[in-house]
């Protein structure tokens, strides 16, 4: 993990990161309990507008630290999405939205 809770005054990154190939990976994470269960799920609120936030802001991110950039390998955006109904949970990861 390169760095949690990035933010700039257009957006925020949750989780920027290092796959172990190189390729640099800027993660959003979306949650969601039990409340609202039937109606909604994490991926929901992924909408195009914050993914656009999130692309301006990681290209921010790779102009502030090019020693973390490695042309060969490229950066991309994921997305993973937590539910907790009662006792239980889960966590889904989508790759390079």
């Amino acid at each position: 993990m390169l760095s949690r809770n990035y933010r700039k005054p257009y957006g925020e990154i949750d989780i920027i990161a290092q796959a172990k190939n190189g390729t640099l990976v800027f993660c959003e994470v979306k949650t969601l309990s039990s409340v609202n269960q039937d109606l909604l799920t994490p991926e929901d609120h992924m909408t195009a507008s914050k993914l656009r936030k999130l692309q301006k802001t990681a290209q921010v991110f790779t102009r502030e630290n090019p020693r973390f950039v490695r042309e060969d390998r490229g950066s991309r955006i994921d997305l993973l999405a937590v539910e907790m109904r009662n006792s239980a949970s889960s966590i889904r990861h989508y790759e390079n939205l």
